[in-house]
């Protein structure tokens, strides 16, 4: 049985993306363990399924909305009994044109040796920043109150100041997108006028009222900042006369910047929290010898902590006898931090990494305005001999003189 729909908005737009994103879907790419979402014709998109989580989501978390509100335009299926409807709010798959993806390590670190955690190695591929997004929803409206209402218009109007973010690691780095070029039209199904507009994919522009909004209380924070040495995230591809290359990204206008993922800058951080508050509160770091529960166990139990960075999704029992899955999502987010003074092109970048001699590789930097990076070299002494230990050579691109 047809429900009755007096009419509906049409809102179109464009989602481009603040920071790199990762959606991920089935994993089909062999080099990656986090690969991203395809459509069946092999290209790129962002299924409408994650769109709809992501607004519902903020909805959820908007100041003062309702649970009857939420299903209202989301819909809901009561536990028991009759009752309930399907979403009013219809979310299209958006297909990604740009074919430029890029990989991030991600690694977790023992607390009590600090370095690398066995057993908690990852990589994900990524959409680079500036990646654009087709966004088309249609909310349909019984009674010409639904999609005006305003919990729909607060949404619209946080996807366009880029409070809505989309993904994996949202708080690490990813998935912060703004809305441009938002159009909205009406579409009436109560006369005939409106009838024939509809048919042919018209209706009337609808201007949204911004001043009435009422966006979430929220603190952002920008830092400049210049290191006295040279600082890197090391890229994971090595290059032909270096052996550690620092990490880049696409930004505007397809170049290249040297980054330091938000994850490392988040990483940085949670690490000297935990080691002020286990302090203050003399708790020892626990030293489990299962390697992946031993991480864990590391990374939970302190106050202030769980709230400020989040708490891996793990299952524990929910009081009634059963097991699910538990996580927390920390208020604290840290974009990608991009270098300001240097951009590359990609042919740059590449003559730089294929570089077969160390005078090519100088002259390549020479020409990409990089005169103070430079390839250094580290080795390891053998504590017997004191001489260089064997196969302990390698070389680094290190940036220096980076804002």
């Amino acid at each position: 049985m047809a429900r009755k729909i007096t009419s509906r908005w049409r809102i179109k737009g464009t989602l481009v993306a603040e920071t790199p994103l990762h959606v991920g879907g089935i994993g089909q790419d062999p080099i990656v363990d986090l690969s991203l979402a395809m459509d069946g014709q092999g290209n790129y998109y962002i299924p409408g399924t994650s769109l709809a989580g992501a607004l519902r989501g903020w909805m959820s978390g908007s100041n003062g909305s309702q649970k009857s509100e939420i299903e209202k335009l989301w819909g809901f299926q009561p536990p028991k009994g009759d009752g309930g409807h399907a979403s009013f709010i219809v979310v299209e798959d958006a297909p990604i044109e740009s074919h430029f993806t890029e990989i991030r390590d991600g690694v977790g670190i023992d607390r009590v040796t600090g370095t690398a955690a066995e057993g908690i190695k990852f990589d994900r591929a990524v959409l680079p920043k500036g990646t654009q997004i087709p966004l088309e929803l249609t909310i349909e409206d019984p009674d010409r109150h639904l999609a005006s209402s305003e919990l729909a218009l607060d949404t619209l109007i946080a996807l366009e100041s880029g409070e809505i973010s989309l993904g994996g690691a949202k708080t690490r780095g990813l998935g912060r997108v703004k809305l441009k070029n938002l159009q909205v039209i009406e579409q009436d199904f109560s006369s005939f006028k409106g009838m024939l507009q509809t048919l042919r994919g018209e209706g009337d522009p609808v201007e949204l009222n911004r001043k009435g909004s009422s966006a979430r209380p929220r603190m952002g924070m920008t830092i400049h900042w210049q290191p006295i040495g040279p600082v890197m995230v090391k890229a994971e591809a090595e290059g032909n006369t270096v052996d550690m290359l620092p990490l880049t990204s696409r930004v505007e206008g397809g170049s290249l910047a040297f980054v330091i993922p938000g994850s490392s800058i988040k990483g940085s951080l949670r690490s000297q929290a935990e080691r002020i508050l286990r302090t203050l509160l003399d708790q020892a770091i626990p030293d489990d010898q299962d390697p992946k529960q031993r991480f864990l166990s590391q990374t939970k139990g302190l106050p202030i902590i769980r709230e400020l960075f989040g708490e891996a999704a793990r299952m524990e029992s929910n009081g009634n006898g059963k097991r699910e899955q538990k996580g927390y999502l920390g208020s604290l987010k840290i974009d990608d931090c991009y270098a300001q003074n240097v951009k590359l092109s990609p042919a740059q970048w590449q003559t730089i990494t294929t570089a077969e001699k160390s005078e090519d590789l100088q002259q390549a930097l020479n020409n990409a305005n990089l005169n103070h990076t430079q390839q250094a070299f580290h080795v390891a002494i053998d504590r017997w001999t004191g001489g260089a230990a064997d196969g302990f050579l390698y070389s680094t691109l290190e940036p220096i003189g980076i804002d």
